[in-house]
């Protein structure tokens, strides 16, 4: 604490926080980047069938459970397991042979955060009825211990049901999978980068007594949240010219927009 005059104080001040987390969970990888380098291999003009296979296969990151996965659909919606795997997409059949697929490795997230803090305050007349003070600071929350096991949670997928219910009757008639699994598989990655959620706070305020005992305060308070935690789909690409035929590149890659990680900063 500071006191350069006699009715101005000034207090300086620092806090370290630390925080470690740790769980199981896979071994990260970069969907959006797997994209990038797909369609940057793909040529100008025509490929064929195959090759786009095989280049899908060396590059892109398959999930390592596809026939649990199938198996629990199918349990789920009491279906053959055979019935499930005919109307996934050709590339989550085809993604049991490719070569890479994700496997298990440590979730590690530790961050050392130095929180400043800064408070002045000043009595104009130095008769201790006014006060106009001001504090600047930045103040540190705390990663939610669940938020590891987001990515050790069960891949999910998207089902879509097709009915009938005849005019006249309040039950359905059949109901049956339609329009396939879409999408195939959708996981969870927590970002190894991930930073502890924090907030900046700014107040300015004025006080002085009006009466004995008692006191008129004005307060402006900002506050501004940075590193907040959530999530983000990091795996969307849509074909050029959004569907259009194109003889040169059939099958060139655009991403959308979407570039971060899931539950990343």
């Amino acid at each position: 604490m500071l006191k350069p005059r006699e009715n101005l104080s000034i207090t300086l001040g620092v806090r370290l926080d630390r925080g470690e987390i740790r769980s199981v969970g896979f071994e990260p990888f970069d969907p959006e980047a797997e994209a990038a380098e797909f369609a940057r291999r793909l040529p100008d003009g025509f490929i064929w069938e195959w090759e786009r296979i095989l280049l899908a296969k060396d590059v892109f990151t398959a999930y390592e459970g596809m026939g649990d996965f199938t198996r629990s659909v199918a349990k789920t919606l009491g279906l053959s397991q055979d019935a499930v795997t005919g109307v996934m997409s050709a590339v989550a059949n085809m993604s049991l042979d490719w070569y890479h697929k994700r496997r298990a490795d440590d979730i590690v997230l530790a961050n050392v955060d130095p929180a400043p803090r800064l408070s002045i305050s000043w009595d104009p007349w130095s008769d201790g009825k006014t006060k106009i003070s001001a504090t600047a600071g930045r103040y540190y929350g705390a990663i939610f211990l669940g938020v590891p096991a987001v990515e050790i949670g069960p891949a999910t997928t998207t089902v879509t049901l097709a009915g009938e219910r005849p005019v006249g009757f309040d039950t359905w008639g059949s109901v049956e999978l339609a329009g396939g699994l879409n999408p195939a598989v959708s996981v969870r990655m927590v970002d190894r980068g991930l930073r502890t959620p924090h907030q900046d706070e700014f107040t300015l305020a004025f006080e002085r007594e009006v009466l004995p005992e008692t006191s008129l305060r004005v307060q402006w308070v900002r506050r501004r949240f940075e590193d907040q935690l959530q999530t983000q789909d990091v795996n969307h690409y849509v074909y050029d010219y959004y569907g259009s035929c194109n003889p040169k590149s059939p099958y060139r890659l655009v991403p959308t927009g979407s570039s971060t990680t899931a539950w990343g900063p």
